[in-house]
C-alpha cells in the first residue's frame, strides 16, 4: 500500500491579449490579474496567487511468487487511485473573456478514475 498526500500546486490568473504598437505590429501581451467585475479598472496580481486543493492518493499492490520448474515467477494485481477521486489541477486561468462565451478559459489537467493492472513476471 502506498499513500501520498500533497498540497495543491499554485496557479496564476492571467489576462492575455494582442496589442498593436505605433507602427501597427501586433504583440502578444500577458498581464497577471483580471479586469474588475464592474469594469472600473484592472486588478494586478502577483504570480501564483491562487492554490489548487490538496490531493490524497492511495495505491494498492498484491503479488504472489511461485516457482515453475526452473523459473521464478510472480503474479500481481495493482490498483491505483483506490479512492476513485476526481481531481482537477488548474495550471492557469485566462481571465480575458471571449466575446462569444463570456467565460474565462481554464488550462487544467484532470486525474480521474480508478485504474487496475494485472501482470505476470518471469525470471529465468
Amino acid at each position: 500500500m502506498v499513500a501520498s498526500h500533497s498540497s495543491g500546486l499554485p496557479f496564476s490568473i492571467i489576462n492575455e491579449f494582442t496589442a498593436f504598437d505605433n507602427l501597427g505590429y501586433s504583440q502578444f501581451r500577458t498581464f497577471y490579474g483580471y479586469v474588475a467585475p464592474d469594469r472600473s479598472g484592472f486588478v494586478f496580481l502577483r504570480r501564483n496567487t491562487e492554490r489548487n486543493p490538496a490531493v490524497l492518493n492511495i495505491s494498492l499492490r498484491a503479488q504472489r511468487a511461485f516457482v515453475i520448474g526452473r523459473l521464478s515467477s510472480k503474479l500481481f494485481l495493482s490498483v491505483e487511485n483506490v479512492l476513485n477521486s476526481d481531481d482537477l489541477r488548474i495550471l492557469r486561468v485566462n481571465s480575458h473573456v471571449d466575446s462569444t462565451s463570456g467565460l474565462p478559459q481554464f488550462d487544467s489537467v484532470r486525474r480521474f478514475g480508478r485504474r487496475f493492472e494485472i501482470g505476470m513476471q518471469v525470471d529465468f
